[in-house]
Parts: structure tokens; C-alpha cells; sequence
């Protein structure tokens, strides 16, 4: 009688270890989810760890009268200390998946005569430990222009763009790159405008550069494009071309004849930030 005793209460103890098992497998789950991202949050494994402990004081205790009782205070006590973890794991993982839209674009800002470049790489931060720049920064993130607040760190050359905010914020890592200029176009001198003309030569109307990194500039903003746009208007008896910098992929003829002076209409201009007319022949 006493045999069948101790078998049922092995049987209960075998079992309430299956139930801590399934416990750690889902804190290693969890735990995997903000490790995607970063390492911060190593330390969570520590909950299948606990998980794992308590199983192997079930098995050295498989014979005892007590084992019933000691796995269901085990497993009670786990099911805190794990779901604590899983909830502190889903809802950083949660802040962290923000990151996932970032993957493999290319991220970038301007800051002066450096190109700050994103290279993969992000760590979370508490913001008060970082200084914030005066204002906040146009990135371009793939052919997406966003805007991120700036920070610095004490002795890095880096910039840390903020893509999560809380106590503990979440920043793009971004190197920065010297961009030179390799070629400038000099403005047309007024005198030269009507030769310009006649010869069928660009009559360039303010400067611009071309710089080393395959993108163009003037002197108030970057461009990622030099658009040179070629069609007829109505009535001309030849072809206009039009140079736009621009961080619009595609310009139309007509948008681009409308906005270089031709409309009453304000809306068919560009902002300078998207689109400047440089040139005309």
C-alpha cells in the first residue's frame, strides 16, 4: 500500500515538473524577444534559471510524502518571479520591435560639413546621461525624410538619434563621414546671361556643388538628386531644360516649369528643403 503511496505522489511530482518546464521554455521565448535588439536584457535569463532549479529539487525530492505540496508552492512561486520576467521582456521587446523599421535603410542627417551615416548598430540609453542638441534633425531614412531628436556623449564624435523615448530611451548609433565637394558651379554673372542663352549653355542661377558622397548641396541645404528636366512649352520653338536639386526622386516637366517662376499658384512651388531650381537653358 505504501508502494502505490509513493508511485501516485511521483506521478503528481513528474508532473508538476512538466508544468516547470513548459515555465522556462516560455521565459527563454520571452527573454530572446528583446535580446533581437540588444544585450540589456541578458539578465532576464535568470528566470529560466530559477525555473530549472526548482525542477531539480522536484527530482531529488520524487520519493518524499511532501513532493505534492513543494511542486505546487514551486510552481506558484514561479508562475510570479516568471510572469514578472515574460511582462518585463514583451513590453521592452514591444519598444524595441520600433527598431525593426530601421533595418537595412539607409539613415542619415547633416551637420555642417559631416554626414552622420547610421551603420546597424543601436544601444538604450538613459537620456539624462547624454546631452541633447539645441534643436532636432532632418534624417533621411531610406527615400523617407523623418525627424529625430539629436543627443551627444562625452568624448564620441557620434550622434544619437532617439527613436524611442522613456526613462531608459532607445538611440541609432550614427559614425560621422567628411563629405568634400568635388565640383562647384559658379552663378552665371549677369553679363554672361544673354550669351549664355543664345549658345545654349546652362545659365546656372545660384551655386551649387556636387559632393563626394554622390549628393548635392547649396549653400542652405542637401539634395539627394540633380534633376535635369527636358520638354517643351506651349508655343516655344524649342526645348527648355530645367536643373533642379532635389530630394524628390521624379519632377514633372510641368511641375517643373510651374515652379520654376511660371504659376500664380503658391502651391505648385517646392519648399527649399525638397526641391531648389538651379539652373535653365
Amino acid at each position: 500500500m505504501k508502494k502505490t503511496d509513493r508511485s501516485g505522489v511521483s506521478i503528481l511530482g513528474i508532473f508538476e515538473m512538466i508544468i516547470l518546464a513548459i515555465g522556462v521554455i516560455i521565459s527563454i521565448k520571452a527573454t530572446i524577444k528583446p535580446l533581437k535588439y540588444t544585450n540589456k536584457y541578458m539578465w532576464c535569463f535568470i528566470f529560466a534559471v530559477i525555473g530549472l532549479l526548482f525542477i531539480v529539487i522536484l527530482a531529488k525530492s520524487l520519493k518524499k510524502r511532501y513532493i505534492c505540496l513543494l511542486g505546487a508552492c514551486l510552481i506558484f512561486i514561479y508562475i510570479f518571479i516568471a510572469g514578472f520576467g515574460a511582462i518585463v521582456c514583451e513590453v521592452n521587446a514591444s519598444r524595441l520591435r520600433k527598431l525593426s523599421y530601421y533595418e537595412g535603410k539607409n539613415i542619415y542627417t547633416y551637420v555642417n560639413d559631416l554626414k552622420y551615416e547610421w551603420d546597424g548598430r543601436s544601444v538604450t540609453y538613459d537620456p539624462s546621461r547624454l546631452k541633447p542638441l539645441d534643436e532636432s534633425l532632418k534624417f533621411w531614412v531610406g527615400e523617407e525624410a523623418k525627424t529625430f531628436d539629436v543627443y551627444e556623449k562625452e568624448q564620441s564624435d557620434q550622434l544619437f538619434a532617439e527613436v524611442f523615448s522613456g526613462d531608459t530611451g532607445i538611440f541609432l548609433i550614427l559614425d560621422p563621414k567628411k563629405v568634400t565637394v568635388v565640383n562647384t558651379y559658379e552663378e552665371t554673372p549677369p553679363s554672361l546671361t544673354e550669351q549664355y542663352l543664345a549658345d545654349g549653355e546652362f545659365l546656372v542661377m545660384m551655386p551649387y556643388y556636387e559632393m563626394s558622397d554622390g549628393t548635392w548641396k547649396t549653400d542652405d541645404n542637401n539634395y539627394k538628386y540633380r534633376l535635369e528636366i527636358t520638354g517643351r512649352m506651349g508655343g516655344a520653338a524649342k526645348d527648355s531644360t530645367f536643373v533642379y536639386l532635389s530630394n524628390i526622386k521624379d519632377i514633372s516637366f510641368e511641375r517643373a516649369f510651374m515652379a520654376a517662376g511660371f504659376s500664380s499658384n503658391m502651391d505648385d512651388y517646392f519648399d527649399k528643403e525638397d526641391a531648389v531650381l538651379v539652373a535653365i537653358k
